[in-house]
């Protein structure tokens, strides 16, 4: 399983950040999140297909709103809901401020 280095994400209360992650739906994987709820409030989640063919992956974004200066980290987890062992994690440390 590849976990990637943590990214570091710095924004302010109130504004917006947005992640981008590869996906294959139609396999069953999909990414869980662990958000840190006290600094972060999801907003949104836009899913695209690199193609129109059958089986064909994509994109997922997820976006989320700054609610409360902090630091705390996001964790991306790909897996499939019914088994036991991710694929792939990624994670980013969020600073807040005010």
């Amino acid at each position: 399983m590849d976990s990637g280095g943590d990214e570091r994400l710095a924004v302010r209360v109130g504004e917006e950040v947005a992640v981008t992650l590869e996906e294959n739906r139609t396999t069953g994987y999909s990414w869980r999140l662990e958000i840190p709820g006290a600094l972060l409030e999801m907003i949104g989640e836009d899913h695209s297909r690199s193609s129109d063919r059958a089986g064909a992956g994509g994109t997922v974004t997820f976006r989320f709103r700054a609610s409360a200066p902090g630091e705390g980290r996001l964790v991306a987890i790909y897996e499939r809901p019914w088994e036991h062992e991710p694929v792939r994690r990624r994670g980013w440390r969020i600073v807040v401020e005010r």
